[in-house]
């Protein structure tokens, strides 16, 4: 989108996650939502929450854990998203 945000569902296709985790995510205020309308009603995020998200994703597929779980963890820990990747402080895990 020419407004520097992309649909939930393409994000959710492109990190290989269904559909259902991310929403739930969202719908747990996890996924901070840039815009919502058009056909449908479709949620829009940031292409960097985008890029936050797939990383998390692929964190959570590698450790067998739930999305949504994942994501709270992280976000908890003060995880954050830059041009080298994902930044999780292991300090604040666990």
């Amino acid at each position: 989108m020419s407004d520097g945000t992309v649909p939930l569902t393409d994000v959710a296709r492109t990190a290989a996650c269904s559909y259902t985790s991310i929403d739930q995510a969202a719908r747990k205020g996890l996924v901070e939502i840039a815009r919502q309308g058009g056909h449908g009603n479709t949620r829009h995020i940031t292409v960097g929450e985008a890029l936050f998200l797939v990383a998390v994703a692929a964190v959570a597929a590698a450790a067998t854990m739930n999305f949504c779980d994942m994501l709270r963890a992280v976000r908890q820990a003060g995880a954050t998203m830059t041009a080298e990747g994902l930044i999780i402080p292991v300090k604040g895990l666990g």
